[in-house]
């Protein structure tokens, strides 16, 4: 099986994977997303 994110590479390799998930903004404010998402990104 073709692992198709990184989520499916990590569990097929074995390894240990934490998954989070962002509330939505109080605004409509796309940006704000994208940092918190890029917090995030820096851990994975």
């Amino acid at each position: 099986m073709k692992a198709g994110s990184n989520l499916e590479r990590i569990l097929e390799n074995g390894r240990f994977a934490v998954t989070a998930e962002l509330g939505p903004p109080r605004g409509a404010s796309g940006r704000l997303i994208e940092t918190k998402g890029e917090l995030l990104r820096a851990s994975c």
